[in-house]
């Protein structure tokens, strides 16, 4: 579900949902914050590939 976040707003019941399990999961705590750095660090290339993708058509 924290990938499915990237893409679409979850519902106040599913982010509750992961709140909760986060607090209790190690391991998802972990990816979660991996995941927060990869988004931060694939930004800069999402904004040049759609600037890339505007100026070809």
């Amino acid at each position: 579900m924290l990938l499915r976040a990237n893409d679409v707003q979850l519902s106040m019941v599913q982010k509750l949902q992961v709140r909760l399990h986060l607090a209790m999961c190690g391991a998802c705590t972990n990816f979660s914050k991996q995941v927060k750095v990869m988004n931060s660090a694939m930004g800069p290339w999402r904004a040049y590939r759609n600037e890339d993708e505007h100026a070809d058509h």
